[in-house]
């Protein structure tokens, strides 16, 4: 899962292979670990032998009659970058939500209270707005009476 050979793995300590950034935290979950015997749901960022970053959730058990540590990590990567992703997609969102209905001909908005008045007015009322462009009924039947 890390390119590693086992030779490459063999003799050296497993914080080597820990993201810097994670260091400490998973420095201080080995503390933990010896003090309870038992880690579960714990996750930090190893590095690949290309130089990326995976992500793994651990569960891991302390064995202090053998001094050793059985872990079992699990690639998160994936899971982690759709959440992501969904964040971006849940900001735009937001972002959209916040567009304003403006007539393309008329320039005309539709306020908060459904009624149609001039943009300019409607901006000095509300200081931080976007403004998307369309048309409204009246102008689109003035128009294109055809539709």
């Amino acid at each position: 899962m890390l390119g590693y050979s086992v030779d490459e793995l063999m003799g050296r300590n497993y914080l080597d292979f820990v993201h810097p950034d994670d260091r400490a935290r998973t420095i201080a979950a080995s503390a933990g670990l010896l003090a309870s015997s038992k880690l579960t749901e714990f996750e930090n960022r190893i590095i690949h032998k290309k130089g990326s970053a995976i992500n793994l959730l651990w569960a891991t058990a302390w064995d202090a009659a053998t001094h050793t540590t059985h872990s079992i990590g699990r690639d998160v990567t994936h899971l982690r970058e759709a959440e992501a992703a969904l964040a971006e997609e849940k900001k735009t969102v937001a972002a959209l939500q916040g567009l304003l209905s403006v007539c393309a001909w008329c320039n005309n908005i539709r306020n908060e209270n459904d009624d149609r008045e001039k943009l300019e007015h409607y901006a000095q009322r509300h200081a931080d707005v976007q403004v998307s462009h369309g048309m409204c009924p009246t102008c689109l039947k003035k128009h294109y009476p055809e539709n």
